[in-house]
């Protein structure tokens, strides 16, 4: 029940923390932090709390001294936070996204895209609805927009399967031109609820798409 303080760690978490982590890194291990944890718990058995919340104060731990040694080491902030606040359980894995991330940062249409992605996000807000009825289209900024993302979608998805997150974020900047005309031509939030949910549903299935990787809105230069 002694957790470390800004001033004092008594068991030495922090430095045992970093330890694995950069154990990890060294090996190339591909291994889920949360199954450790749990798995390590499990075998204290009634002596120590197994539960989901003792392991989610573990990871947020760990992930917190993560964050700071991958700022330490030079890696964008920005990067490292549209990276770890999505996913962190693996190590080697999120320092694969965020090196994607870092590299594609210097194509002048990412920038463009994480506004857009931005601006998506502040439309959809806790929107989760991902079917589209194409019936309802009226615009053709709509109609493109669907049919490059559902391409784009299988190219992407097998991208991530293979880890390749530099391929799967190239993909994604082929949506940067056709997103702009749909904010420029399409009136989303219409009076018409069926068309306006409709609306939402693309932009919400494009945000889950780009989210796969990171969330790329805490890159935009404001």
């Amino acid at each position: 029940g002694q957790q470390p303080t800004g001033t004092a760690d008594p068991f030495g978490l922090r430095r045992l923390s970093l330890a694995v982590i950069h154990l990890i890194e060294k090996s190339g291990y591909v291994l889920s932090l949360r199954d450790i944890f749990q798995k390590a718990l499990a075998l204290y058995g009634e002596r120590v709390s197994g539960s989901s919340d003792t392991v989610d104060m573990i990871m947020e731990f760990v992930k917190r001294r993560f964050i700071n040694d991958c700022v330490r080491r030079g890696m964008g902030s920005r990067a490292v936070d549209a990276v770890t606040s999505v996913v962190f359980s693996e190590v080697n894995d999120c320092l694969e996204r965020i090196e994607a991330l870092s590299e594609l940062k210097q194509d002048a249409t990412f920038d463009v895209l994480a506004g857009s992605f931005k601006r998506i996000r502040n439309i959809v807000k806790d929107n989760r609805e991902t079917t589209v009825d194409p019936t309802l289209f009226s615009e053709s900024a709509e109609q493109d927009l669907w049919s490059l993302f559902s391409e784009l979608k299988v190219v992407v998805e097998d991208r991530l399967e293979n880890n390749d997150y530099r391929g799967s974020l190239r993909s994604m900047l082929a949506l940067k031109d056709p997103v702009d005309r749909f904010f420029d031509d399409v009136m989303v939030m219409t009076d018409d609820e069926r068309v306006r949910d409709n609306r939402l549903n693309i932009l919400t299935s494009i945000g889950n798409l780009i989210l796969t990787v990171g969330d790329i809105s805490k890159m935009h230069a404001d």
